[in-house]
């Protein structure tokens, strides 16, 4: 009852916060607050965040759109409340915040994948807390991904059926520009970090960085099936940049799995979802990230492999 009589006073808590945005009726869309249910709302702390500049700013329903966020890349913003909505055309739960500027003239509800955590210098820096937990894999279902043409070569490259898979390379690109390239990794000279099996970091710190920034964003557990991943981001020179990832990190395919439950080097990675992403960075280094799910069956075709259980394919 308690919970029930919350969810209700929250439902106008932020009508008058939204006011001074308040847009005119042309931008009002019945269609669009219609596509949406409201799972709950409720109040959160104050963290500071900018805007990029894709999507837009709402009513806490979505029904009338305030302007594009490419307008107020340069606000900073203030948050005090978010919301989760069901959207049923794609079938997926979204996180809103309530912003509003520093003298309160401006405010609405953004989608969280579009803020930028942090402000100007004096500006109060946000606490990390349940409410604000960084974005995961299931944020970026049905998103598009960003075009990524040399991505897209190096994958092509990869051959033997590998695609991009638009989540997770979606999922990539916010990983890479908001979350592995702005952190200072413990050794400025390192060239790589990569996730490492069995949560075993060992002693190196780029390593330990990048496993505790993705647990961040829900990637916890290396291997093979269901919720376990491989990842590795390499920081490399313009030359050979594409193959980097064929001949260092996977190595083409193993072909002792083939004919092993199905699988032949023509159909090797079509199972596997991939994501992979490319940043040209200053003095001609090449920042990459690769996040892959295999099905469960590679591990068991791999440790047969390792085991020797299976014949080298040139024996």
């Amino acid at each position: 009852m308690q919970l029930g009589l919350a969810s209700l006073a929250g439902v106008g808590l932020w009508t008058g916060a939204t006011a001074p945005a308040m847009a005119s009726s042309r931008n009002y869309s019945a269609a669009r607050s219609a596509s949406v249910r409201l799972i709950w709302r409720t109040r959160m702390g104050a963290h500071v965040y900018h805007n990029r500049a894709t999507g837009a700013r709402y009513s806490e329903h979505l029904g009338v759109r305030y302007g594009l966020n490419q307008a107020t890349t340069g606000v900073t913003w203030i948050t005090d409340a978010h919301e989760k909505l069901y959207n049923r055309d794609t079938k997926t739960e979204d996180i809103y915040y309530h912003v509003h500027n520093q003298n309160e003239t401006t405010a609405g509800w953004i989608w969280r994948g579009y803020l930028i955590p942090g402000g100007p210098t004096g500006a109060a820096q946000s606490t990390p807390s349940s409410a604000t937990q960084g974005l995961t894999l299931a944020d970026f279902a049905h998103r598009t991904p960003l075009p990524d043409s040399p991505a897209q070569q190096a994958v092509a490259e990869l051959g033997h059926g590998a695609t991009l898979d638009p989540q997770y390379t979606a999922f990539a690109q916010y990983l890479m520009k908001n979350v592995l390239l702005p952190a200072p990794f413990a050794n400025t000279n390192a060239v790589s970090a990569w996730m490492a099996e069995d949560d075993d970091t060992g002693d190196r710190p780029d390593n330990v960085l990048l496993q505790e920034l993705l647990r961040q964003h829900g990637i916890v557990h290396f291997g093979y099936g269901p919720n376990r991943y491989q990842v590795m981001y390499m920081r490399e020179t313009n030359q050979g940049w594409s193959s980097y990832m064929n001949l260092e990190y996977h190595n083409g395919p193993d072909e002792g799995a083939y004919g092993i439950d199905g699988i032949t080097s023509a159909n090797y990675f079509t199972p596997v979802k991939i994501g992979y992403t490319v940043e040209f960075l200053p003095n001609h280094k090449v920042a990459t990230l690769i996040i892959m799910n295999y099905p469960a069956k590679y591990g068991q075709v791999h440790e047969m492999e390792n085991n020797e259980d299976i014949p080298d394919s040139d024996d």
